[in-house]
């Protein structure tokens, strides 16, 4: 269970929505969420459980074959920025997925006791 009451997470909820750039907005509410749930596994089967028709993409990692959510697949490109890798690719996509990202982080934080 992690550290913090469910009003410390709902407060930087809020504030991480005030941010307009969709980089850092995308990947504070990843990281969120991944405070509450764990792993990216969990993370995954959480937001699988929530939508089931969660876009996925195969993974990128080295000597790896699964399929990662496009919410973990896009988190990890910024985490582990990789040559082929185009910025403004990666922000326009991050940017079409914020609110669905958005959508599931506030299912959790609801459900958070």
């Amino acid at each position: 269970m992690p550290v913090g009451s469910t009003s410390d997470f709902k407060r930087i909820f809020i504030e991480v929505s005030k941010l307009k750039e969709p980089i850092s907005k995308f990947t504070l509410y990843y990281s969120l969420l991944s405070i509450l749930k764990g792993k990216q596994e969990k993370v995954d089967e959480f937001i699988e459980s929530v939508d089931k028709d969660v876009i996925k993409r195969e993974t990128t990692r080295k000597d790896k074959n699964f399929e990662e959510t496009i919410y973990t697949y896009l988190r990890n490109q910024v985490g582990h920025v990789q040559e082929d890798t185009v910025l403004n690719s990666l922000k326009c996509e991050m940017r079409n997925n914020i609110e669905g990202l958005r959508e599931i982080l506030k299912v959790e934080l609801e459900n958070f006791e």
